[in-house]
């Protein structure tokens, strides 16, 4: 359960950090500095979110923090290696 937790931090940060994307690009056109702000914020927002779901999952649920690392260490370096292999098909 913890594991899967963990996992579901980083989907969210995922989700959180793809809407800042769409912003900033949309942005991108009209004012650069102003969408390199958006990604910067986000970036604070994805940090200071996965931060608290970390503590509410230990703090609430009880669960184990290393499972819960564990967890979100494996889902990001799926969303990398994805990554990889996606720039790697499209070249």
């Amino acid at each position: 359960m913890a594991a899967a937790y963990g996992g579901a931090v980083t989907i969210i940060a995922t989700l959180l950090l793809g809407w800042r994307m769409l912003r900033a690009g949309q942005q991108a056109r009209l004012d650069p500095r102003k969408s390199m702000r958006i990604l910067y914020v986000g970036a604070a927002w994805r940090f200071m979110l996965a931060v608290a779901l970390f503590a509410f999952g230990i703090g609430y649920f009880k669960l184990d923090p290393p499972a819960m690392i564990v967890g979100f260490v494996l889902a990001q370096l799926a969303y990398i290696f994805v990554g990889l292999g996606t720039r790697r098909a499209s070249d």
